[in-house]
C-alpha cells in the first residue's frame, strides 16, 4: 500500500511539473504552436510519459486552465481577505489581470476555440461565476460605492461580451490592446459607480499610474 501511494504521489508531482510548464507554453505562444514533443523534451521525458498522463493535448490544456483557475481563485481571496470594499477588490484584480495578460499571447485565448471540451469548461464557469458577480455588485451597492438603479445582471454580460470580443482580436488594430482593455473597464466601472466609488475609482488609477512610472524607471 505504501507503494502504490508513493507512486501516486509521485505521478501526481509529475503531471503538475508538466501542466505548470505546458501553461507557461501555451500562454506565451498560443495552443497551437506548442508541440506536445517539445513539452517533453524540455522536462527531459518521452512523449510517450506525457500521453500515459495526458490522454490528449486538449486533456492537458484542460488541466492548465484548472491549474490557472485554481491559483487565481486562491489570489482573489487573498485580495477579498485584505480589501476594504467590493470596489477595492475589483481594482486589485483588474491589476494582476494586467500582469497575467502581459504575459500571455492573446493567440491563446483564440485557439482554445478550436478545443470543444476547453472552450466549453469557460462557458461553464462563466455560468457558474455569474450569479456570484451579481451578488458581489448589490454588495457594492449596500457599501455606498455603486448605484442601486443598475440591473447588474446586464452589466456584467455586456462587459463579458466585451471583453471576450477584445480577447479574440474583434478591436482595431489601430488601438493598444491594454489601452482599449482599460477604457473598457474604467468606463463601465465609472458609469455604476456613486460619488464614492468614482473617488475611490480615480484615486487608483492615479496612483496605479505612479507606480507603473516608478517601477519603468527602475
Amino acid at each position: 500500500m505504501i507503494r502504490v501511494k508513493d507512486t501516486n504521489e509521485h505521478t501526481d508531482a509529475i503531471k503538475l511539473k508538466v501542466v505548470k510548464l505546458a501553461s507557461k507554453m501555451f500562454r506565451s505562444r498560443g495552443v497551437k504552436d506548442v508541440k506536445m514533443d517539445e513539452i517533453a523534451s524540455a522536462l527531459s521525458m518521452s512523449k510517450r510519459t506525457i500521453y500515459e498522463l495526458f490522454n490528449d493535448k486538449e486533456s492537458l490544456l484542460i488541466d492548465c486552465m484548472q491549474y490557472r483557475h485554481e491559483k487565481k481563485s486562491k489570489e482573489t481571496c487573498v485580495i477579498v481577505k485584505s480589501a476594504s470594499n467590493v470596489l477595492e477588490v475589483i481594482l486589485l484584480v483588474y491589476a494582476h489581470s494586467l500582469q497575467e495578460l502581459h504575459e500571455t499571447n492573446l493567440k491563446f485565448f483564440q485557439d482554445v476555440r478550436l478545443y470543444p471540451r476547453a472552450y466549453a469548461l469557460i462557458g461553464k464557469r462563466n455560468k457558474q461565476d455569474f450569479e456570484d458577480a451579481v451578488n458581489f455588485f448589490k454588495q457594492g451597492v449596500d457599501q455606498g460605492i455603486f448605484r442601486s438603479d443598475i440591473n447588474f445582471e446586464i452589466f456584467i454580460v455586456i462587459l463579458h461580451k466585451q471583453i471576450d470580443t477584445l480577447l479574440n482580436g474583434g478591436v482595431s488594430k489601430n488601438f493598444s490592446f491594454f489601452d482599449v482593455y482599460e477604457f473598457i473597464m474604467f468606463t463601465f466601472l465609472r458609469g455604476v459607480s456613486t460619488r464614492k466609488g468614482q473617488d475611490i475609482i480615480e484615486n487608483f488609477i492615479e496612483n496605479f499610474k505612479k507606480k507603473s512610472l516608478y517601477i519603468k524607471g527602475e
